[in-house]
């Protein structure tokens, strides 16, 4: 795949997709969205992907939102006037209901939409020296990108309020307290830290992991009895693929299990 914006490679099972415009610490410009939207649709129905980590070029993950404009991108308002439903909504969602899991790697910069699409990831991890901040008010605007969304959910509604309300800066160990990120490492262990992970991820049955991550998504939006249900119907469905199989041989054999998505 080959885009103005991102830079997206295969291998060994793992897609590794760079927010790639350097020059303005990778600005989340209408292009940028509009491209992250079709590299994801395209790497879900490639069967070889089994995780998807994505990061920014040149030592920044997201500086936010493209304010300025620089030609990289529609600059007019669509037909209705909603630019973020038109441009950037179908990323995000292509995001959050991407069916393997996706690693955000942050360094750097990482700054409104940044955030957001940090949080939007199934796990998100930083090397020492990442800034963060939902600095939208700063620019007299509220949060975007499943912003409001997420970053209650991810820290709880009162420390939510107080990241966006102040727009402060905050850095990698402070945002591993509040849970915005897993882990944070080294600049020089990043890079082994992360396709550790990533291993770890791509040898598990696929099929599990999405049906978990579905489930795990909706949680909030259901009482405990859907939440049963959900649970229930996901297991069934589940126990007649391939790789239920293999893994209840591979238990009974007790060796690794070699998962092949069916």
């Amino acid at each position: 795949m080959v885009f103005d914006t991102l830079l997206v490679t295969i291998a060994d099972g793992v897609a590794r997709v760079t927010l790639n415009r350097p020059q303005r610490k990778n600005a989340f410009s209408p292009r940028m969205a509009g491209e992250l939207a079709t590299a994801l649709d395209e790497l879900e129905k490639d069967e070889r992907v089994r995780v998807v980590v994505l990061r920014g070029a040149d030592g920044n993950f997201c500086s936010g939102g493209d304010l300025k404009g620089d030609g990289d991108g529609p600059t007019d308002p669509p037909a209705g006037g909603d630019f973020l439903e038109a441009y950037y909504h179908p990323a995000v969602l292509a995001l959050h209901h991407f069916p393997r899991p996706v690693i955000a790697v942050v360094e750097g910069v990482c700054a409104g939409a940044g955030v957001s699409l940090a949080m939007g990831c199934d796990f998100a991890y930083a090397a020492e020296g990442a800034r963060f901040s939902v600095i939208f008010v700063h620019r007299s605007l509220s949060p975007d990108c499943g912003g409001t969304w997420l970053l209650p959910r991810v820290v709880g509604l009162q420390r939510a309020k107080e990241i966006a309300l102040f727009g402060d800066w905050f850095d990698a160990q402070d945002a591993f307290r509040m849970g915005v990120v897993g882990d944070v490492f080294s600049v020089e262990e990043l890079d082994d830290q992360i396709d550790q992970r990533v291993g770890r991820l791509a040898a598990l049955p696929p099929l599990a992991l999405a049906a978990t991550k579905r489930c795990l998504n909706g949680a909030f939006e259901v009482g405990m009895r859907e939440a049963l249900t959900r649970e229930s119907e996901s297991q069934m469905t589940l126990a007649r693929t391939e790789d239920f199989g293999e893994a209840m041989s591979a238990f009974a054999e007790r060796r690794p299990g070699k998962y092949a998505g069916r």
